[in-house]
Formats: structure tokens, sequence, C-alpha cells
């Protein structure tokens, strides 16, 4: 299942970041880099995403032909599960627990392309093995400011009373 989260990850190209409206929505953006309407094409591949939930939000993908779906349900306000299926594949399922975040760290490559995002503190575990080990995403879904503009707007909003 690394391959499909992967995948989601690496082929991530040219959207425009949006404040999403459901909290699910937001750690899909975080964790996937994905959006209603997502489109990504690159290295002869293409990869889209369209919601057809919001809560919990799911959303169908398709890598070059490769149907799956991202389904991202909200626990506790800090806490939520996503689970990654495709055509064939084992599915995985993360927990993903925002509460004990200290820091989120983006990083750009020298190129300003793609961008490392690290969350300090989170905590996550997965039903399959090293899925969380290190727990940190390479995306061009949006700008560094993008990304921290969005995440401090969640922790305010959405998870409120923990570390920034």
């Amino acid at each position: 299942m690394r391959t499909v989260a992967a995948c989601t990850l690496l082929f991530v190209a040219g959207a425009s970041p949006a404040w999403s409206q459901t909290a699910e929505e937001n750690v899909a953006l975080f964790v996937s880099g994905i959006k209603d309407g997502f489109v990504s094409e690159g290295g002869g591949m293409k990869y889209t995403a369209t919601r057809t939930s919001a809560s919990p939000a799911v959303f169908e993908t398709d890598l070059s032909g490769t149907k799956g779906q991202i389904t991202v349900t909200q626990i506790a306000p800090c806490i939520y599960t996503m689970e990654f299926a495709a055509d064939g594949r084992d599915s995985d399922t993360l927990t993903l627990d925002y509460s004990q975040v200290s820091a989120l760290e983006v990083t750009e490559d020298p190129d300003g392309v793609l961008r490392t995002v690290k969350f300090n503190g989170l905590q996550c575990s997965s039903s399959q093995a090293g899925e969380c080990d290190p727990m940190i995403l390479e995306s061009n879904v949006a700008s560094k400011d993008e990304l921290l503009t969005a995440y401090a707007r969640f922790k305010n909003e959405i998870c409120e009373g923990t570390s920034p």
C-alpha cells in the first residue's frame, strides 16, 4: 500500500490549494495533497481525484487507469483515520492524531518545486508496518506559506487547544 500512498504524494503537481470545507478534506490535503477536482500530469502519468463525500471525505482516484479510493474520517477534533484502497491491492488505514503536534516544518527543494512537510509530534499508526516511519510527506500541491496558513487555521478552528 505504500505504493498507493507514495503515488498519491509524488504525482501532486500544480493544484492550487484552498481551505477545504470540512476537517476531513483538510487532512486529505495535508497528507495526500488532494482536493476535489484534483488533476496532475507528469512523467507520462495522470492522477485525478474527485470528492464524492465531504464528511467523511471520500475521494475516488485514478492513477493512469488504476482506480482507488481515499477515505478520511474524523474520530475526534484532532484524530482521523485515512484509508487508502486501490484495485487489486490490500488497503491501508492510517490513524493520525494531531493533538500533540508541536510544530509544522515545511522545507522546499532548491528548485522550489517539492515541499517536504513534517508534523513534529504527529502520532501515527498504520494497518501495515512501516507506513508511519517516518511520517514525512513530499508534495507540491501548495506553497510553504499556504501550507503553514492552512495548518494554523486547522489548529485554531478544528483541532483547538493544542500546540500551534
